[in-house]
């Protein structure tokens, strides 16, 4: 999952979303967590993270999810429907803040 975070930063939503992997059933989910604010509007970073995950496992277009939330919501945006279309299972964007082309 390629998260683009919110303003609360990429360290934080990394240590949510640890905190909910039980609850969530995604513990076997590989996290790759940008900071919203440092990336704001910018698809392109998440878009080389997401390439090198790829690289390094086994993960298909069925497999692979995006969240965006609040600060990130313009880059998951860009990421998953500009530069990436086809590569995403499911995009979920919280706090959608931003509109797509």
């Amino acid at each position: 999952m390629i998260v683009f975070s919110g303003t609360e930063g990429g360290a934080n939503m990394t240590k949510n979303l640890n905190g909910v992997k039980a609850a969530t059933g995604t513990g076997s989910f590989i996290f790759a967590v940008l900071d919203g604010s440092t990336y704001f509007g910018k698809g392109q970073p998440g878009a080389d993270v997401l390439d090198e995950v790829r690289k390094a496992y086994d993960v298909d277009n069925d497999r692979t999810y995006l969240l965006g939330e609040s600060a990130g919501t313009r880059s998951a945006l860009q990421l998953g429907f500009q530069l990436r279309q086809s590569w995403f299972a499911a995009f979920w964007a919280n706090d959608v803040n931003a509109s797509g082309k």
